[in-house]
């Protein structure tokens, strides 16, 4: 049976200062994706109907709710999201880039109802981003615990927000808006892009 590993961490730990502390990403990376990992491991033993399956697969084709289903998706969010971010430079400023901007305009999107809803949003849960190929445009969602929008073949993930607290708790405390705020300025918008353009295809 092949092993998830935790994946080489693409960035320092205190590259995301202020925004997310030394101390909350090393929290976030070792013990959070590090416990997913371990813990869906140790599920797999038992489930032969995965074992040298993506984890892409798993959270495909595994039931809804499951343990396995749960730390895949925590597992495969986490690493997604870290890939994603990009080191805090003084100025930097909670702004979308240009491509991305036409696209939010053609539906009213913007920051505000993005933060917004992710604010409102009760419990824990991610924000993804998502091009919709049906309709050729990108949605937003708000989706509850470990659920990502992998089982729906007509969405592509661009980009998302962790809403669990141990995301910002730490820096932010019960403050969600605010970590909010700040946090599309650690966004790189390179990755989304390349992410956009295969999306686009």
């Amino acid at each position: 049976m092949m092993k998830f590993e935790l994946p080489h961490f693409p960035h320092r730990f205190e590259d995301f200062e202020p925004i997310i502390s030394r101390k909350a990403m090393v929290l976030h990376y070792q013990q959070h994706l590090g416990g997913y990992i371990n813990k869906l491991n140790e599920l797999l033993e038992d489930m032969p109907e995965f074992h040298d399956k993506s984890l892409e697969y798993i959270c495909r084709y595994s039931a809804v709710n499951t343990p396995i289903y749960n730390n895949a998706n925590q597992a495969w969010n986490h690493i997604f999201l870290f890939e994603a971010l990009k080191k805090h430079d003084i100025g930097s400023v909670s702004r979308l880039p240009e491509w991305l901007q036409r696209e939010f305009d053609c539906n009213a999107t913007t920051i505000e109802k993005i933060n917004k809803a992710s604010t409102r949003f009760f419990g824990s849960g991610w924000t993804w981003i998502c091009w919709n190929k049906p309709s050729k445009a990108i949605d937003v969602w708000c989706m509850r615990d470990a659920e990502n929008p992998l089982k729906n073949t007509h969405y592509v993930p661009l980009f998302c927000i962790d809403l669990w607290e141990h995301q910002y708790y730490l820096d932010f405390y019960n403050q969600r808006n605010n970590f909010l705020d700040a946090f599309w300025s650690i966004i790189d918008w390179d990755v989304v892009k390349k992410r956009y353009d295969n999306a686009v295809l």
